[in-house]
């Protein structure tokens, strides 16, 4: 059986002064999936900050080895969660969950292993992928 591959993504915008605690609060359902024999990864992508976000994110991954910390020019939330399923696309994926800083959306709401929903979503490579869901 393949490894499945989960996606946690996130844009930050200047968020310097929250991402630590975003990190700390996500990082442990990586491991979590990790443990249960996931590749799981949570990627952050500095979407052109004006403070050290990108900084404190590059800090974090010494901490954190499956946190990918990515730098790019501001365009956007819905610009950067799209070059974030992009990047998730780059490798054969299994599930892509994004969500945000602001931590609305916690880990522990969040839920794995269920039925793919209605839509998917196929990369160049004709790979499913499947969107995780999250109560709200």
């Amino acid at each position: 059986m393949t490894q499945e591959k989960i996606y946690f993504v996130m844009p930050a915008y200047n968020e310097e002064a929250n991402i630590r605690a975003v990190v700390e609060q996500w990082y442990p359902t990586v491991m979590r999936l990790r443990d249960q024999g996931a590749d799981a990864t949570l990627a952050i992508a500095n979407d052109g900050s004006k403070d050290s976000t990108y900084a404190v994110l590059c800090e974090l991954k010494t901490e954190y080895p499956h946190l990918e910390a990515i730098d790019k020019p501001n365009s956007g939330h819905g610009a950067t969660v799209l070059y974030l399923y992009r990047h998730a696309l780059a490798e054969p994926t299994t599930y892509f969950r994004p969500t945000a800083t602001d931590r609305l959306i916690r880990p522990s709401l969040t839920s794995y292993g269920m039925p793919a929903p209605p839509t998917t979503c196929r990369s160049a490579t004709a790979t499913t992928v499947r969107t995780v869901s999250a109560e709200w």
